[in-house]
Order: structure tokens, then C-alpha cells, then sequence
């Protein structure tokens, strides 16, 4: 299964036999626990039932990120957070993402339910999940909190907030530390310009760049060099994206074949001291992304131009179903939307 684009900041991991587009989701029994462990010796394994429904729904929103809307029946089970390659992800392992520090520095994160632990780690307040990644070889949690732990920082960026320190975090408290919150806090300072008006008084003009992209595995690592080299956001997150039937397509966002790609999730300012004009960063992106064969979830911002944009996410299959379901050309089209903002 794969998490992430359901309210709040889910699993955000891959199952690894058989990985579906971002949003699944599966009801776990919050009382089972999952692993953290670097070599799944001596792990005893519990199932649980994802359900006895066999549909399984793929729907491509108009913004083009792909969402699940159910789950085929399967027994899954989870290990977590072997530090390596992707080549080390194995048959056995069940859930896997990745988070890469620096060029010479990654983790991966391989998970397995168990029905015992010798303690339950706890990131929704006081202790940092992500930061746990470079100081801890083996940890365990609950499911809930498996499924949940990006949440409370909000990967990495609720440091743009100043709460990834002990006083403010002893003052927010569990309840306000996660992605609700911080999104509010953002609407609120976009709403009243204060990061904007700051950065004018400084003579700053920095970039914003929130993406997701899906790149062809075999092209990742050129990904990356150039991603370290030309953008430099890091931590960068990575989940591996495959194992769709090949013989369905999804025209509106285009992943290719039976082949595995991996998402690259990156959140950040860049800081702009060229004064390159707006949207210089994310053009790198989107041409880098488009040349090594891969495809760019569009619930951010983005830079196309209009041919480019209709050749990318299939224009001709767009425009046959908006013929059909809207033939009144009531609502704004794909670029419209997700380039224009209109």
C-alpha cells in the first residue's frame, strides 16, 4: 500500500508486492506493532485483513495526482528500517520508503508487523521521528503510530516553523503538533502576506519548491546528482512506485509499463541570491523530470507551457472526456487549473 494524499500525512510507504498509486488505504488493528529492525532476525510475524471487498478503484483527479479509492483483499504484513540501497529491498520485506540526508547519505526503511515488542516509541510529541533515522539502528512502533509518524513534523518542514525544539514543543503540546496545524498556519501568513512583505524589506527572493515526482528506477540516480547539485532542498523523501497492471493505462498521469519508479517528495524554500526570475528552480525540475522519462504530480505549482503541459498529460485523451462529461465547457480545463491558476 501507499499513503499520503488522504487528509494528514499517512503511512507514506510502499508495499512492497504490490505497490499501488499514492493514497491507498488499509484499516490496520491499532493494537498490533511495527518492527524497525535491521536484519528481521527472530521476528515473529502477525496479519491482519485489509478487507473481503476485491474492488479496487484507481480515479485520476483533474489536479493529476492518482488516488485509490479502495483496496484489493490481501494479508499484509510489516518490518521496518534497514539503512542501505535499493537493491536491498527483498521479497520479505513489506513496506519500504527511503529519506536521503545528503549525497553520501540515505536511508531506507523496510517494515514487518509483529505481535510483540520490547518497547513502542512515541513521535507525536517530544521525540522527532525523522531525526531518529540517523541515530537509531532498530526502533519499534504501533501501527497508529507506523501509519501516522510523518505527521507530527510534517516530514521535516515544520522546522520552517520554528517547532522542532524542545520549549516550543513543550508549549504546542500533542495536541497542535501535526500537518493540520501547520497548514493553517501557512494559509494564514498567505492570506496576510508576512513571509512576502519580510523577504521585500530584505531584498530576498526566494523560491518555493513542492514537488512530487515519479522517476523511471533506472533513472534515479541521475535524478538525484542533478537534484543535489542544481536545487540542494534536503532531507528529500523516496518511495518506491510500481507493480500496476501493465495492460491498464492511466493517460492523465502517465507511468509507463510494469516498470518501477521512484517518487521523489521535496518541500522547501531555495534561497534565490542570483535573483533568477520566478519559477526558475521548479522549470529545472519540471525539464529534468520530463527528460529521464518520469512524471510530476500537479497539486502544486507548475511552470509548463501550454504545448509542453497537453504532450505530458495526454491532451488528446483529456479533452475526449471533457467533451463528454462537459460539453458546456462549464469548468476551467487541466492547465487552466494546475498552470494558470484560474
Amino acid at each position: 500500500m501507499l499513503g499520503g494524499t488522504a487528509p494528514g500525512i499517512q503511512v507514506r510507504g510502499a508495499n512492497a508486492f504490490g505497490v499501488r498509486p499514492s493514497g491507498a488505504r488499509l484499516e490496520p488493528d491499532p493494537g498490533n506493532v511495527v518492527t524497525l529492525t535491521t536484519d528481521g532476525a527472530g521476528l515473529a510475524t502477525v496479519r491482519f485483513e485489509t478487507g473481503t471487498d476485491a474492488q479496487t478503484g484507481y480515479q485520476v483527479e483533474f489536479c493529476g495526482q492518482a488516488s485509490c479509492t479502495g483496496v484489493a483483499p490481501q494479508t499484509v504484513t510489516i518490518d521496518v528500517a534497514l539503512r542501505g540501497i535499493f537493491a536491498a529491498c527483498r521479497s520479505d520485506v513489506d513496506f519500504v520508503d527511503g529519506s536521503i540526508f545528503g549525497a553520501g547519505e540515505m536511508y531506507l526503511t523496510l517494515g514487518r508487523l509483529r505481535d510483540s515488542a520490547p518497547y513502542t516509541s512515541d513521535y507525536t510529541w517530544l521525540k522527532i521521528y525523522f531525526r531518529s533515522l540517523r541515530e537509531r539502528r532498530q526502533d519499534f512502533l504501533s501501527i497508529r503510530d507506523y501509519i501516522w509518524r510523518w505527521d507530527t513534523d510534517w516530514f521535516w518542514c515544520s522546522r520552517n516553523l520554528y517547532v522542532q525544539n524542545l520549549p516550543m514543543r513543550l508549549l504546542l503540546g500533542r495536541r497542535l503538533l501535526n500537518s493540520v496545524t501547520y497548514q493553517k498556519i501557512m494559509r494564514l501568513n498567505n492570506r496576510i502576506g508576512l513571509t512576502a512583505t519580510l523577504n521585500r524589506a530584505l531584498g530576498r527572493r526566494p523560491e518555493s519548491v513542492i514537488q512530487d515526482v515519479d522517476i523511471p528506477l533506472e533513472n534515479a540516480p541521475a535524478f538525484a546528482r542533478f537534484f543535489f547539485d542544481e536545487i540542494g532542498i534536503r532531507p528529500v523523501w523516496m518511495c518506491p512506485i510500481g507493480g500496476h497492471d501493465p495492460g491498464r493505462r492511466y493517460p492523465l498521469y502517465p507511468l509507463h509499463g510494469s516498470g518501477l519508479y521512484v517518487n521523489f517528495g521535496f518541500w522547501d524554500v531555495v534561497p534565490n541570491p542570483s535573483r533568477h526570475p520566478p519559477g526558475h528552480f521548479n522549470r529545472l525540475v519540471e525539464a529534468r523530470v520530463a527528460e529521464l522519462g518520469g512524471v510530476k504530480s500537479l497539486y502544486s505549482d507548475a511552470y509548463y507551457d501550454e504545448e509542453t503541459f497537453w504532450q505530458l498529460y495526454d491532451g488528446e485523451q483529456y479533452f475526449a472526456l471533457k467533451r463528454r462529461y462537459d460539453p458546456g465547457q462549464r469548468l476551467k480545463n487541466l492547465y487552466q487549473k494546475c498552470v494558470l491558476k484560474k
